[in-house]
């Protein structure tokens, strides 16, 4: 992919931050012609920074499958827009919700939801998972509306900051965790590039397991330096340094 971006100097590219992050440690140097497009996973801050510096733009598109691909899209002009999502694409609509299907105000996380041109009927042969999923709309009749199962908060200027997966949240000892919360703190350490947090049960006890890339990181060094920025029952029992994270066909971790 260095060479075809040496060879033929493209002005547009698409990929999964876990392909943007292979490039980055690849030693691609970046191009100031490239708008880059991301989605599929979430933009860590990391590489985020580095795509900043080596790109003419970045757009940070969002969606799932079920609404067909892209929903929301962001221009990151900065640090502080990595985690947000943006807008509405043209024909498509955004709501997030609480429990009861209420809307929630601005600064309050809730339950993303998307509604519009691009919503799927549902899943093939599998109606107890579609009628949980694809909702009638609280707000507009005779229309059907989705559980992304993603939490987002919107913000003052209308743009939506996703905060993970619903099912991220994770219980431990009474404790309910955030993944993601773990996951930033982990990439906050220098010299971490990427990190996954899970959930698992050994001997019927539930512990945190920690992943991360970075050839110079010690899992010692970034316990120690977790315990000064997590309370104790946030910090992974497991810390694990690998050399890559394996990827799906399509680039996703």
């Amino acid at each position: 992919i260095i060479e075809l971006f040496d060879k033929h100097d493209p002005t547009i590219m698409q990929a999964t931050p876990g392909f943007w992050q292979m490039l980055v440690d690849a030693g691609w140097e970046g191009s100031d012609k490239v708008r880059v497009i991301t989605g599929g996973e979430a933009l860590s801050l990391s590489l985020g920074e580095s795509l900043i510096q080596y790109s003419e733009s970045i757009w940070n598109m969002y969606g799932p499958t079920e609404t067909t691909v892209y929903s929301t899209y962001k221009k990151v002009r900065e640090t502080q827009d990595i985690q947000y999502i943006g807008r509405p694409v043209d024909n498509m609509q955004s709501y997030i919700l609480d429990k009861e299907l209420q809307l929630v105000p601005i600064g309050v996380i809730g339950t993303l939801y998307m509604s519009g041109a691009g919503i799927a009927v549902g899943y093939q042969n599998k109606e107890e998972l579609t009628s949980k999923a694809f909702i009638a709309h609280p707000y507009q009749e005779n229309t059907v509306m989705y559980n992304t199962g993603d939490l987002c908060m919107w913000n003052e200027e209308g743009s939506i900051k996703y905060y993970g997966r619903i099912d991220h949240q994770i219980k431990i000892r009474g404790y309910r965790i955030e993944l993601e919360e773990i996951i930033s703190a982990m990439l906050s350490y220098e010299g971490v590039q990427q990190s996954v947090v899970v959930g698992m049960e050994i001997d019927g006890e539930k512990h945190l397991a920690g992943y991360y890339t970075g050839e110079e990181v010690e899992s010692n060094s970034l316990r120690k330096y977790l315990t000064g920025c997590l309370p104790e029952y946030m910090i992974p029992t497991y810390l694990t340094g690998i050399e890559k994270f394996p990827l799906t066909p399509n680039g996703k971790i």
